[in-house]
C-alpha cells in the first residue's frame, strides 16, 4: 500500500491505477487523524497494489468542491478507473478492509 500526498495536476494521471483510495481530508480534522491510524493498523490487509491518494481540502477547495465533498473524511474507491463505491464520516479497520476488497 503506497500513500501519496495528491494535486489538482497529479489527481488525474492516479485515478486510472489498479485500485485507488482517495481521502480528502483537513489537518484539523480529528476524524482524519483517527482514519490515519487506522489506515496504517490495516495495512497489511489491505491489496499490495493499492495507492491511497490524500487531497487536503484546504490546499484545494475546489476539488473537495467538485467532487462533493461536504463531510470528513470523505472516501472514493475506483478499481480500474472507475468509482467503486464512496464513504463518509469514521470507518472501523474491518470496515476498511471491506470497502477496498469488494
Amino acid at each position: 500500500m503506497t500513500i501519496i500526498e495528491l494535486t489538482p495536476e497529479t489527481l488525474p494521471q492516479h485515478l486510472n491505477e489498479k485500485q485507488l483510495l482517495l481521502d480528502f481530508y483537513a489537518p484539523w480534522c480529528s476524524a482524519c487523524k483517527v482514519l490515519d491510524k487506522i489506515l496504517a493498523s490495516a495495512a497489511e490487509k489491505m491489496p499490495p497494489d493499492l495507492v491511497v491518494g490524500r487531497i487536503d481540502i484546504e490546499k484545494f477547495p475546489l476539488v473537495a468542491a467538485e467532487y462533493g465533498v461536504t463531510s470528513l473524511p470523505r472516501l472514493f474507491f475506483y478499481r480500474d478507473g472507475v468509482l467503486i463505491e464512496e464513504k463518509s464520516g469514521a470507518i472501523s479497520a474491518q470496515k476498511l478492509v471491506e470497502f477496498v476488497n469488494r
